[in-house]
């Protein structure tokens, strides 16, 4: 509820400012809110990609003996 509430009154905010109607001030607030992910999941894939490569390389010393 608190969240729908932060998106309508962004969506009000945008709607005020910019003299945009409610869907083109949607469209704007989607867009953000998937760039955001994009951003969020482009960021976690990057960290478990250098943790595997961590895991990976400590297994590659252990075997060696290093």
């Amino acid at each position: 509820a608190g969240l729908e509430q932060a998106e309508r009154k962004e969506l009000e905010q945008l709607e005020r400012l910019s003299g945009l109607s409610m869907n083109e001030a949607r469209e704007i607030l989607m867009q953000r809110a998937e760039d955001e992910i994009r951003h969020d999941l482009a960021r976690r894939y990057r960290d478990i990609e250098e943790r595997m490569k961590e895991e990976a390389l400590s297994a590659a010393r252990e075997v060696v003996g290093i």
